[in-house]
């Protein structure tokens, strides 16, 4: 009697615990992006989140191009998450994806592209660091971006903005807990292989890292989880870039660092 008793809680407890898992997985998998999230385990292609693959199919359809100058942000969450039009008070078309790396946004230009920017700010990078990528790999992908904008719309002016550091004591979450520091040596190195693109004539580069940062850090103060920008973080972003809106169609000149 008492092992039927016994055999009949184990079974129950079973048959919980495996509907917990089901319903665990069914969740994973709307979250991730449903079929393509199973696809990718699948056969190997890359994961892609819901909210990129939101994005991506919303850029393919939305208006090619509207009257004037056409200003472009690209990038990862950092552009995702700022409201540019509203922040800087000029018409802005914002073309960040948040995961993003220097591949997916590569991978990406096409769509972005068919607007004919006349000038494109560019900050992506950070993801790479987090996913393990080489600051080689990284830097070929890049240089493949910019190369892909100046063969395709050869007027765009094209801002490649530095990779932020994070604030390590605050990003355990997101970077892993003890990665800061190493994470911040990825982006000085990545830094300096993006200020080395830069011309002065149709690419320049934007040094946003020793505004917001504080010694290797990101500079607390600015930001919202170690990694993310805070309000007062866009607004010095915003007067960083402010001269080169003004004059975009003829760009200041920009000092490498």
């Amino acid at each position: 009697m008492y092992k039927r008793k016994f055999l009949g809680i184990a079974l129950a407890l079973s048959l919980l615990a495996n509907a917990a898992i089901f319903v665990f997985g069914l969740r994973a998998v709307y979250v991730r992006g449903g079929i393509t999230y199973l696809k990718s385990h699948w056969d190997g292609t890359p994961l892609a989140s819901s909210d990129s693959i939101v994005h991506r199919s919303l850029f393919e359809v939305l208006p090619r191009r509207g009257s004037g100058p056409t200003i472009v942000f690209l990038g990862d969450s950092l552009t995702d998450f700022c409201e540019w039009s509203e922040l800087l008070g000029v018409p802005v078309i914002n073309r960040g994806i948040s995961g993003d790396t220097t591949a997916d946004v590569l991978s990406r230009l096409d769509t972005v592209l068919t607007v004919h920017p006349s000038s494109v700010f560019l900050m992506v990078g950070i993801n790479d660091a987090v996913k393990g990528v080489s600051v080689e790999s990284a830097a070929q992908n890049y240089r493949q971006i910019i190369q892909h904008i100046r063969a395709s719309s050869p007027n765009t002016i094209i801002y490649a903005e530095s990779v932020l550091p994070v604030y390590s004591p605050m990003a355990n979450l997101r970077v892993g807990r003890g990665r800061g520091p190493g994470i911040n040596e990825w982006v000085r190195a990545m830094n300096q292989q993006i200020s080395s693109l830069a011309e002065n004539k149709s690419v320049f580069f934007v040094d946003l890292r020793d505004d917001l940062a504080q010694g290797e850090e990101l500079n607390p103060r600015y930001s919202a989880d170690g990694v993310h920008l805070n309000g007062a973080g866009y607004e010095v972003w915003k007067h960083k870039i402010s001269p080169f809106l003004i004059a975009h169609d003829l760009p200041p000149e920009i000092e490498r660092k």
